[in-house]
Formats: C-alpha cells, structure tokens, sequence
C-alpha cells in the first residue's frame, strides 16, 4: 500500500444520517427521505462501516423500545418521528459525492 493510499484510508470516516423533518400545518411532522443527502443531518461518525451500522441499530432499537428516551444525538426530534428516522437512517462515507 503507498503511503498516500494508507493516509487516505486513515482518514475515512462514516457518518450516520438521518432524514430531514418537516412541520407541515394540519399535518405535523412528516419525514422527507427523499431530500438530498446534502440536507440530511449528521447524528454520528464512526470510523468504519460497521460501528456506523451497529449505532444505527442501537438507535433503532431504543426509538422502538422506548420513543421518550431519545440518545442526545436525536435530541431535537420529537417522539412521533422518532421511529421512523432511525428507520431511515444510512451510514454514508465522509467523501461520499451525495455529500456535497
């Protein structure tokens, strides 16, 4: 491996990502997982795949188990999204190019 190859390696890092919420009058908070993932909100980084993922898994189980006991990452969503965020949150690379 060169050494620019191992310096770049080193540096990567995964971000866990959750949806963008939106208040809609009449409707209240409706999650928009098609927006693109330069709105999406950072809740994480981790330096591989996998502990991104395994988070991502702790935080789903928690929002289903006990939606009040939102971990501080989530702070600001509120316990009717709470689900549904963590359900739709993706583990992305830092040098993703949907990024930026």
């Amino acid at each position: 491996m060169k050494v620019s190859y191992a310096a770049t390696f080193a540096l990567t890092a995964w971000y866990l990502l959750s949806p963008p919420v939106m208040r809609v009058p009449r409707r209240g908070n409706i999650v928009n997982p098609t927006a693109s993932l330069s709105y999406w909100k950072v809740r994480g980084s981790y330096e591989s795949a996998a502990d991104c993922e395994n988070a991502k898994g702790a935080t789903i189980t928690l929002a289903a188990d006990n939606p009040t006991k939102i971990p501080a990452d989530f702070k600001d969503l509120e316990p009717d999204v709470m689900s549904e965020v963590t359900e739709r949150s993706v583990c992305v690379a830092a040098d993703d190019p949907r990024l930026r």
